[in-house]
This record gives structure tokens, C-alpha cells and sequence, in this order.
């Protein structure tokens, strides 16, 4: 799921200010929440999770041996420019949806 694609599953949501309890909060919840082992939803959830507390990626990519490392630093990369709460938002989207028992959101 791409930027576009993301900002997109936020257009209808309310456009509120995400504070940081909100997100730790959202955070501790989707731990408890099934999200299974589908590495695409997992780094979806990370690539958000990463945008909302950092911002744009501020690491050096690393080598592609590193595959994990690499897929990680990709995903994250891959919301370059997207501010710190609309990942924020996107991200307690997919919380709100994944505990209300609806499937993983796409766009």
C-alpha cells in the first residue's frame, strides 16, 4: 500500500490532532490485536508507527543483505513527506478497524 493509498483510507476520517498518548495508546493495542504474520500488514503498521513518532526516515538505508533492515527502512522511506499526524491517523485507523473486528483496511 503506497502513500497515495493510505492518505486516501484517511480522506473520510476526521482530521484531528493525534497526541502522543493517543498514539502509544493505539500502539499497545494493536499488540494485542490479530494482525497475523502477513509481513505486508505488519510493515504497513511499522512504516505509519515510524512516520508518526520520527517523521521522514533519518537512518541511512542499509545494505541489502540485511533483508529485513532493508524491507523496514524501504517501507518507511516509502512515506517521505507525509506528516507526522496524518500517519498518525492512518495508523489508529487501522487500530480502530483491526478492533472493531473489520478486516485489515486498504484502500
Amino acid at each position: 500500500m503506497d502513500l497515495n493509498q493510505l492518505q486516501a483510507m484517511i480522506a473520510d476520517v476526521e482530521k484531528k490532532e493525534v497526541s502522543e498518548a493517543e498514539l502509544n495508546e493505539a500502539a499497545a493495542q494493536i499488540r494485542e490485536l490479530p494482525v497475523g504474520n502477513d509481513n505486508t500488514k505488519i510493515l504497513i503498521l511499522y512504516k505509519c508507527y515510524k512516520q508518526a513518532t520520527i517523521g521522514d526516515v533519518n537512518i541511512a538505508q542499509p545494505s541489502f543483505i540485511s533483508v529485513t533492515d532493508r524491507a523496514k527502512w524501504d517501507a518507511w522511506n516509502s512515506m517521505k513527506g507525509c506528516s507526522n499526524n496524518d500517519a498518525a491517523l492512518m495508523y489508529c485507523h487501522i487500530k480502530n478497524c483491526l478492533a472493531a473486528g473489520e478486516p485489515f483496511p486498504t484502500a
